[in-house]
């Protein structure tokens, strides 16, 4: 259905990087560098202003922010403003709906993301159809055999990265659970006593 490329990836790699506003303020943000069909391949949401356009040589000095980065800042009108990244102004062009690119158990951090050059992209995002998931998954494998044959495939399902976290919240629940359990044992002990 569409492909993306980036140089960070929800789940898996995420940079961390510090923008100065005017006068002299600095925050640190998450940063994703990613190219201008990554919004859509990760259906992520945009709620105002627009994504990047694939060969505008003006998108390399702007960014993409998350609802939080505009709470944060107290920004009444996010679209135009404008920030310096390593003494370079950058302006602001959409923003997203939060999302979650870590553990469940982290707080959402304010989030921007950069135009990639397609010289900086490590991976590839593919949406494909329902129900052709292992067959595409197989073929880009095969593929990769046949270009890349000494250097191993390390591909993958981004259900896979959810269900890691999904995981790890289940073991959480299940042992709260068995700490209140012994809980009210000790309690109905203390109180049969």
């Amino acid at each position: 259905v569409s492909l993306a490329g980036s140089a960070h990836h929800l789940g898996r790699n995420v940079s961390s990087t510090v923008i100065r506003m005017l006068p002299d303020r600095q925050v640190e943000v998450d940063q994703f560098s990613v190219d201008a069909n990554y919004f859509e391949t990760m259906d992520l949401q945009l709620i105002k202003g627009r994504t990047f356009v694939e060969h505008a040589v003006s998108d390399h000095k702007s960014i993409i922010v998350n609802e939080l980065f505009v709470n944060h800042l107290k920004l009444k009108e996010p679209i135009g403003y404008h920030v310096e990244i390593d003494s370079i102004q950058y302006e602001v062009i959409g923003v997203l709906r939060d999302f979650h690119h870590e553990s469940f158990f982290s707080r959402v951090q304010p989030t921007i993301f950069t135009l990639a050059n397609s010289n900086e992209c490590r991976y590839l995002t593919a949406r494909v159809q329902r129900g052709s998931e292992k067959k595409t998954f197989a073929m880009v494998q095969q593929q990769w055999a046949m270009l890349y044959p000494e250097i191993p495939f390390h591909g993958g399902f981004q259900e896979d990265v959810w269900s890691g976290y999904f995981a790890s919240l289940d073991k959480s629940v299940a042992f709260n659970t068995i700490i209140a359990c012994i809980a009210v044992m000790l309690a109905s002990l203390g109180l049969y006593g």
